[in-house]
């Protein structure tokens, strides 16, 4: 495969971050290879690349609202996967379930022999880590 350069990785991570509102860490390498391979066949179109991406991350009503910095968009059969819903777990359940969480609910398909199997993902994230997160960042001059 053809490696793509510094400058195409960096150009896909800032998009799929801020008009996503995703990360591509979760595809890996062989994610961004196919992405680029088709790049070329558009003869490097950044609006074709754009418009592709904005397709690739979906979700059903409305976007994640990811608590910690570091968005984690989960990927099944090397695609990224629906985002479903988000849900925050608050101190009225932390007798049952903790609380301070945000869980994030993903579908996805994988080829069967007979047709395709529903694969679910889901991924919490914690207020405190948050917190922790925008303290170290709050300290970092700009």
């Amino acid at each position: 495969m053809n490696r793509p350069p510094i400058s195409f990785v960096e150009k896909v991570i800032t998009h799929v971050e801020t008009k996503c509102f995703a990360s591509i860490t979760a595809g890996g390498f062989d994610y961004l290879e196919k992405i680029y391979a088709q790049y070329l066949a558009n003869e490097k179109n950044d609006e074709w690349l754009f418009k592709y991406l904005e397709k690739q991350f979906q979700w059903l009503d409305v976007p994640p609202i990811w608590i910690e910095r570091e968005p984690a968009w989960p990927f099944c059969s090397g695609n990224p996967m629906l985002f479903v819903a988000q849900h925050s777990i608050g101190s009225s359940h932390h007798d049952i379930a903790g609380s301070g969480y945000t869980i994030y609910l993903f579908v996805g398909r994988k080829e069967q022999k007979n047709g395709y199997q529903l694969e679910f993902r889901e991924i919490v994230q914690s207020e405190a880590m948050a917190k922790t997160i925008n303290s170290i960042f709050d300290k970092i001059p700009n």
